[in-house]
């Protein structure tokens, strides 16, 4: 790319692993910004191979300290969710994609 374009993401599953690797790793299909940094590409393995979740964000989340670095692309806003206000309900939360999750819903 030799001009600036737009790029968007939208988690698969809600994990770390998948705003990084699909996005950033070397050869990945959304990589548009060609990142390529063997550090970042050995960080997401050793998440990958990591036995426990919290080493797996450990690692995860060192590569994403590289990218801060390395600042192959530009955030330039993300998405909001909205909602709105009741007295006549409780328990209303938003899950990671920005959904209402109304099993948790009350009527008051």
């Amino acid at each position: 790319m030799k001009v600036a374009f737009r790029t968007t993401w939208q988690m698969d599953y809600p994990a770390l692993e998948n705003f990084l690797a699909p996005i950033f790793a070397k050869g990945a299909g959304s990589n548009d910004a060609h990142y390529d940094n063997p550090s970042f590409d050995a960080l997401l393995q050793q998440g990958d191979r990591a036995t426990t979740a919290a080493d797996a964000i450990k690692s995860y989340q060192g590569a994403e300290k590289l990218l801060v670095t390395d600042m192959p692309v530009i955030p330039l806003w993300y998405a909001n969710t909205t909602g709105s206000y009741s007295e006549n309900v409780a328990n209303v939360k938003f899950d990671v994609f920005g959904v209402p999750i109304y099993t948790d819903i009350t009527r008051r």
